[in-house]
């Protein structure tokens, strides 16, 4: 009964950590992108960065706990790992999106 109720407890934490910090912060960061204001690049950013370190402590906090035997593996294991690559890719493609505008403008200042 008491390892049930931990897994219910972890599981109501992570869904509760997505619903109020990771899920608003994300389609705030989407929509403001979508309507191409200049705040969702930084949104959008922000919350790419942490979703990702979200999903890696997720997962390396799970791997931890079953290599200890203090839990069985989750299902969504597989899904987090794979959410992480997909979440720090996209992320990094932002990122590095926002840079390019500036090249732009340094170069058409000095002609």
């Amino acid at each position: 009964m008491g390892h049930y109720c931990r897994e219910t407890e972890a599981f109501h934490l992570v869904a509760a950590l997505d619903m109020t910090l990771m899920v608003p912060a994300l389609v705030t960061g989407g929509v403001l992108l979508w309507r191409r204001r200049p705040w969702g690049y930084v949104v959008a950013a922000v919350a790419g960065i942490q979703a990702s370190l979200y999903l890696l402590v997720l997962s390396v906090n799970s791997v931890v706990a079953i290599s200890r035997g203090i839990a069985a593996a989750p299902g969504e294991l597989p899904i987090w790992g794979t959410l992480m690559v997909l979440t720090f890719t996209t992320t990094a493609w932002l990122v590095r999106a926002c840079d390019a505008p500036n090249k732009g403008i340094e170069q058409n200042a000095t002609n």
